[in-house]
């Protein structure tokens, strides 16, 4: 563990986005199985609204390009998924980045 905090700040909050967004997920899909739709629990709405900003990023992307592409497609589908993946991910990756920098320089040893 230590020498996975002792990386460079963007590859540590790299490491720690994807460790993330794939716990998000993972709570998503329980908290979806385990409740009603109709009345969705605290960390469904919270994880909905964390990938509202993905989710238009990719939806704006591709109704730009909609004359191209056959939105029902199994291309266009897992297209759209693996896009809204690599934004959250990239949210993440704002987030993490800019807490670690904070984080090493508020924290840092003076000698």
């Amino acid at each position: 563990m230590r020498r996975l905090l002792k990386l460079k700040t963007p590859v540590l909050a790299l490491v720690f986005s994807v460790v993330a967004e794939a716990l998000s997920f993972i709570v998503a899909v329980l908290a979806r199985t385990a409740n009603d739709p109709d009345n969705p629990v605290i960390a469904t709405r919270f994880l909905d609204w964390f990938h509202q900003l993905p989710f238009w990023l990719v939806e704006s992307f591709f109704e730009t390009f909609k004359p191209f592409y056959d939105s029902e497609s199994f291309p266009a589908q897992l297209t759209r998924l693996v896009l809204e993946i690599l934004f959250s991910v990239a949210q993440w990756y704002l987030i993490f980045l800019v807490g670690i920098g904070l984080f090493r320089h508020l924290y840092r040893k003076r000698a």
